[in-house]
């Protein structure tokens, strides 16, 4: 037996402790009988932007986590806890294009989104179509960024997948961007993105 590796965090409320970070473990704990008491670090006069910046940054360290999931934790981040995005790149140990990158899949459509959470789309991809779409200028360029991601999005679920790994591959996702944006609009379409180190 191994016991637990991190102490829950909890803080006092109304006469009992309220769980800040390690809610799964100490559900794991209880649903399976493991321990009797468990290690906890009382974390007193947290405020609530704390609070929820310790539950969102352990919840980005799990490994179940979809880029659509990790974009959406920093995008809480930055808004709940009034980071800028350098401050929350330096607060998680990324690099700043790390924290524009992940935030660039928010620019997707929701069904793009759940093609890059379900691994059908890469990251990298998605980021590619949200940066192509973005190419879309002039009065109207709101309106036609979303047709051409509806666009995008109808041919890629047509599109076979690879049987390996069960995602599009990369240049059919260039070419169906690149060809869709330039019907829309006529833009020169940007080259596909790289992924950060």
């Amino acid at each position: 037996k191994q016991g637990l590796l991190n102490a829950l965090v909890v803080t006092p409320q109304n006469g009992h402790f309220s769980i800040v970070c390690g809610e799964r473990r100490w559900r794991a704990i209880k649903n399976h009988h493991l321990m009797k008491e468990v290690p906890c670090l009382v974390g007193e006069g947290l405020t609530p932007a704390k609070k929820l910046e310790m539950n969102l940054v352990e919840n980005l360290q799990r490994e179940d986590l979809t880029p659509i999931d990790e974009a959406n934790a920093y995008k809480a981040l930055l808004g709940k806890c009034g980071y800028t995005q350098a401050t929350l790149a330096k607060r998680l140990g990324v690099s700043g294009a790390m924290v524009s990158y992940k935030l660039s899949l928010l620019d997707l459509s929701p069904g793009l989104q759940k093609e890059v959470a379900k691994g059908r789309l890469s990251e990298t991809d998605g980021r590619a179509i949200a940066q192509t779409v973005k190419r879309i200028g002039g009065p109207e360029a709101a309106k036609q960024r979303v047709e051409a991601q509806g666009e995008i999005e109808k041919e890629l679920k047509e599109a076979p997948a690879n049987p390996k790994n069960g995602k599009v591959d990369s240049p059919t996702v260039k070419r169906v961007a690149e060809a869709t944006v330039t019907k829309m609009a006529g833009a020169k379409a940007l080259p596909q993105a790289r992924a950060p180190k």
